[in-house]
């Protein structure tokens, strides 16, 4: 009996290794044509925080940061902002990895493809060679997952209750997972969802004094308190840029899949018991997937915790699509017809690397253009650094809002004032009496971070007598890329 299915393993093991090396080569391909890391500035950050968080310990506790992703990236950031290439890359294939193990005791047919759709998804191509966070948050999501489907429920439990810690998403993701242990009965095992949060609280009263620290010093609870308006939008925003998350082969298999899921809820209402990977699917995946989609649309039409509407925040939840897929595929490859399981399963794969690149708006393989085009302010940007180069304002005290230009010279943002080197343009005061940056600072503004995150508007700049105009550089195609640089001439 058992010999009935050593070819079937034999052949899911050699798939499996295929599919990793080719995603391997892929996410590769990716790299070397890179411009810019995926997430700009946001990934010159998470590299900052990590390659100064040995000077500046303080860092790893920054709710900004994520202390769960300064931690584990600080040996990689020693290597440059690629070695958070390298960590990230590693986050993304492992998530996959147990992605696929999680199909595969659950037994779906086809459990490899479930790394395919996990890589494939736009969301996930686009945004893996970066120093974001969400590669790691994912692939905690997929080990999460998998140890659920292997019903290790104390492990699965203890790892859940840090998942806020990684990113704020975290509590949402939490709640739809309590929701499965609930769903389950496993009632004696909740306390220990927990652990996360307890530990955490007990780490901000020993080191602030604070046992809400991690709540109060959230700077997304801060930014919804500040009054900002980072914007708003609609409730179909997120659908409206599914080829840009999921594509549309994935788009079609999820929907698939939670209408078949849907139609399920009549024969619980019956009290008809469903097999195992159903439940699963239905107590589980969905309802996590579901509460995170709900939870940033409602945030992004109430324009809360400077959401922005941004889109990669999916990459997240990258294991609820791919398993979702992978479920719906199974469903849909149920007849036995002579290579109709096989046509099938590679139309799908030619359909998931199309979208993949196209709506991640990655060139084609063949194409000699970068990857991840270079942020517009490049052109500008460098123009103004070489001058600074040649002229007397070199070795100048700096003033910006570019994290870029932090770790391309190698500048630590949070020096002490006297040895500073840099100084964020949000800190600048417009009241010259108030304002304590040092004399001979040479300010670079750009009209979009030092507008947006700087609070610094070109006519406000221009207005505060204490820092002359130095030269204009103009962008060729978009005013909101131009650079000024500017002078402080007194104290």
């Amino acid at each position: 009996m058992n010999m009935r299915f050593i070819p079937k393993r034999v052949k899911n093991s050699v798939a499996l290794v295929i599919s990793m090396v080719a995603m391997l080569l892929l996410l590769l391909g990716i790299w070397a044509r890179l411009g810019w890391p995926a997430g700009g500035m946001d990934s010159c950050n998470h590299y900052l925080y990590c390659r100064l968080a040995p000077t500046h310990p303080e860092l790893i506790w920054d709710q900004w940061g994520k202390t769960l992703f300064t931690l584990p990236g600080i040996p990689f950031a020693y290597f440059g902002i690629q070695g958070l290439y390298v960590f990230n890359i590693i986050c993304c294939l492992v998530g996959a990895f147990f992605t696929y193990k999680a199909a595969h005791k659950l037994d779906m047919r086809y459990p490899w493809m479930a790394i395919l759709f996990y890589v494939l998804q736009p969301v996930v191509f686009a945004n893996t060679i970066s120093a974001l966070t969400e590669p790691l948050n994912a692939m905690v999501l997929a080990i999460i997952f998998y140890l659920l489907a292997d019903k290790r429920w104390a492990w699965a439990a203890v790892i859940t209750s840090f998942l806020p810690f990684f990113r704020t998403e975290g509590w949402v993701l939490l709640l739809g997972i309590s929701f499965y242990y609930i769903a389950r009965s496993q009632w004696k095992r909740m306390p220990i969802l927990a652990v996360g949060s307890i530990s955490f609280a007990a780490l901000g009263q020993f080191v602030f004094g604070n046992w809400l620290w991690f709540i109060s010093n959230n700077p997304y609870v801060q930014e919804n308190t500040s009054g900002r308006d980072w914007g708003h939008g609609s409730w179909t925003h997120f659908i409206d840029s599914q080829k840009g998350i999921w594509g549309t082969p994935m788009f079609f298999l999820m929907i698939l899949a939670l209408v078949i899921l849907l139609v399920y809820t009549f024969r619980l209402i019956k009290k008809h018991t469903l097999e195992e990977k159903s439940v699963y699917a239905y107590w589980l995946i969905t309802p996590v997937f579901l509460g995170f989609f709900m939870a940033h649309t409602i945030i992004w039409v109430f324009g809360m915790f400077g959401s922005n509407g941004l889109t990669r925040v999916f990459y997240i939840v990258a294991p609820c699509t791919a398993l979702l897929a992978t479920y719906a595929l199974h469903k849909i490859t149920f007849i036995e017809i002579n290579n109709y399981r096989r046509v099938l399963t590679a139309i799908v794969i030619v359909l998931l690397l199309y979208t993949a690149y196209r709506g991640s708006d990655i060139p084609m393989p063949w194409k000699n253009e970068s990857s991840i085009k270079a942020n517009p302010l490049d052109e500008t940007m460098y123009k103004a650094m070489d001058y600074i180069k040649k002229s007397e304002y070199k070795d100048y005290h700096m003033g910006h809002q570019l994290p870029v230009l932090n770790a391309i010279t190698d500048t630590d943002p949070w020096a002490a004032r006297d040895q500073a080197k840099f100084t964020y343009l949000w800190s600048i005061d417009t009241i010259a009496s108030n304002d304590f940056t040092p004399k001979n600072t040479i300010i670079i503004w750009d009209g979009w971070h030092a507008t947006r995150e700087g609070g610094k508007p070109k006519d406000v700049m221009l207005r505060m007598k204490q820092y002359q105009k130095i030269k204009e550089f103009k962008h060729s195609k978009d005013s909101i890329h131009d650079v000024i640089l500017f002078v402080k001439t007194n104290e």
